[in-house]
């Protein structure tokens, strides 16, 4: 037996199990961790880990345990803290998983200034467009007073920057397993009313074709695409209004 790798599916396992018992953020979990701490320590031994394990649907053999102990006890003292349990499910994050979360914040970043209000995040997230709200697993307001929960431990005081708005996420992917990837994007694009850049790059696509499609003649694609932009541009400002833009596309189907 690969231990080595077998370590990385036990791993995904505990992710999947706590994605199952609806933990969305992992640092939500302290207070559930700690009720197995029997002795007080502040820490799990081998055995009380172990029953935190079968609590949350993960029966393993003994050799299993000791690997999975062993890897999450990061300081090697037979003690697992919640810090380590935690930072050993948060290493993790998959640069698919980065690169959407990075996107999300630069386009909520309109200014360019590198952080952003708290409480206009929270203000904004669309809780509604939640996959857990969709899927009724969880209401609204819990998945938006668990977002606010989780964020504010990753920002100072009100500012968020794209640092801790990423450090956030990290917490928010330690709950989802490898085979959640597209969940994890769907999740973050949803909630932020975001179109993903593939998306946009398929739009564009549809859009010239549509373009080329109009154009006859000498004309060239430049010159179908500027007509069309200075009939919708009813003020002759030289750019179009959200709406405008609307009816230019419906224009072009």
């Amino acid at each position: 037996m690969d231990w080595k790798f077998h370590y990385g599916e036990l791993v995904n396992k505990v992710k999947y199990q706590l994605h199952a018992k609806g933990l969305d953020v992992i640092t939500a979990i302290y207070d559930y961790y700690q009720s197995f701490d029997i002795d007080g320590s502040g820490q799990l031994d081998k055995v009380e880990f172990e029953n935190f394990l079968r609590k949350v649907g993960m029966f393993l053999t003994t050799q299993e345990l000791t690997v999975v102990f062993k890897h999450f006890d990061l300081n090697q003292d037979k003690q697992i803290h919640y810090k380590e349990f935690v930072e050993a499910l948060r290493a993790d994050f998959p640069d698919k998983r980065v690169a959407v979360v990075r996107y999300a914040f630069q386009s909520l970043d309109r200014s360019g200034a590198g952080a952003l209000s708290l409480a206009d995040l929270v203000a904004n997230f669309r809780a509604a467009a939640h996959p857990r709200v969709k899927l009724r697993e969880k209401q609204e307001d819990r998945v938006l007073a668990e977002f606010e929960a989780g964020l504010s431990l990753r920002a100072d005081g009100d500012v968020v920057s794209e640092a801790a708005f990423l450090e956030f996420y990290a917490d928010v992917s330690a709950c989802l397993p490898a085979e959640k990837d597209e969940y994890f994007v769907d999740m973050v694009l949803d909630t932020w009313g975001l179109v993903s850049t593939q998306r946009v790059s398929e739009l564009e696509d549809i859009l010239y074709e549509k373009v080329r499609q109009r154009t006859h003649g000498a004309d060239d694609e430049g010159k179908t695409a500027a007509r069309v932009f200075r009939h919708f541009d009813k003020d002759e400002s030289g750019s179009v209004s959200f709406e405008e833009f609307n009816q230019v596309l419906e224009a072009y189907g």
